[in-house]
C-alpha cells in the first residue's frame, strides 16, 4: 500500500522540508524520500510499524549513504538518519497517497 508523508529533517544547516513516499508489500518497502529538490531512491524493512530503510541522500554538494529508523504511528512518524557522521531526527506527517494516485 503506497502512503506519502510530509517530512522534516532536523540536519546540522537546520530544517530541510520535503517528502516520503513509501510502498510496503510483505514487509518489503520501497520508495523515496524527496529532500532539497533531490528524489532519493530508498529500500527496506517493515516490523512491527517501524522502517527500517537504507538510501542516500543529494545534497547540493555531496551524496550521503544513510541508514532510517522510522517508527509510524497512527498518521505520524518519527525517526533517525544516520551517516557515517552525524545523527539527524526525522519527524512527519501522512499527507494520503501521491497525487499521481489520487488523480487516477
Amino acid at each position: 500500500m503506497k502512503e506519502c508523508f510530509d517530512i522534516v529533517l532536523d540536519s546540522q544547516l537546520g530544517e530541510r522540508r520535503g517528502t516520503l513516499t513509501i510502498d510496503e508489500t510483505g514487509g518489503a518497502v520501497r520508495g523515496a524520500i524527496l529532500l532539497v529538490g533531490f528524489e532519493n531512491a530508498v529500500a527496506g524493512e517493515e516490523k512491527a510499524g517501524v522502517l527500517y530503510l537504507r538510501h542516500e541522500l543529494q545534497t547540493l554538494v555531496s551524496r550521503l549513504k544513510c541508514r532510517s529508523v522510522i517508527r509510524v504511528k497512527g498518521d505520524r512518524l518519527d525517526g533517525t538518519v544516520s551517516t557515517d557522521g552525524a545523527e539527524m531526527k526525522l519527524h512527519g506527517v501522512r499527507t494520503g497517497a501521491p497525487e499521481s494516485e489520487q488523480a487516477g
